[in-house]
């Protein structure tokens, strides 16, 4: 994926054809890390969503997965959630040192403690608190990662389809999220 910079903070990828107006930020929910769902006008006039990474250049592999959301027709209030959620993953990549293709069912489970504490890598706290989202929010959350690493899987990455298979009986208990996948449903699993 080719990026280019078009002005401070403001991105572009070639394959979001043309051309972006950038008409707002969301920064992912979290404020540490320099990941984050960045809000794009494309000349269309369509509204859509993407994940801005380090030098704000777009996370090549979410963007494929975006791309094949909008491609889909997807909503896009979907595709704005789902880059939420790949950001927030991202992010916690970055955090704790991880490269996108090499990680393992641990990390999953890392990441979920991540998402409901927000502690960093050499932290392990015993204090009780609130969770800085609600179940609900970390299974859609989940769900997301999830289908952007299906979606890889369905395109020929080998180590993913491992990887999120145990990850789905092991920290989901069901397949039905591997069924309801953007991805799954174009591939034809119901």
């Amino acid at each position: 994926m080719t990026t280019g910079l078009l002005g401070v903070g403001v991105s572009f990828a070639e394959e979001l054809s043309g051309v972006v107006t950038v008409r707002g930020v969301t920064t992912a929910t979290v404020g540490m890390g320099s990941c984050r769902a960045q809000g794009l006008t494309l000349p269309s006039g369509e509204r859509t969503w993407t994940v801005l990474g380090a030098g704000h250049r777009v996370v090549g592999p979410a963007e494929e997965y975006l791309e094949y959301l909008r491609a889909q027709q997807v909503s896009p209030n979907t595709v704005k959630s789902y880059a939420r959620a790949l950001a927030l993953w991202w992010q916690f990549l970055e955090l704790f040192g991880l490269d996108w293709d090499a990680v393992t069912l641990e990390n999953f489970g890392a990441f979920l403690s991540w998402l409901r504490t927000g502690d960093g890598p050499a932290v392990a706290s015993i204090e009780r608190r609130r969770a800085r989202f609600a179940e609900s929010t970390i299974a859609a959350r989940l769900v997301a990662v999830i289908s952007c690493y299906d979606h890889h899987v369905l395109n020929g990455v080998d180590w993913a389809e491992t990887c999120t298979g145990s990850l789905i009986v092991a920290a989901v208990g069901t397949s039905r999220c591997w069924n309801t996948s953007p991805a799954a449903r174009a591939a034809g699993r119901r």
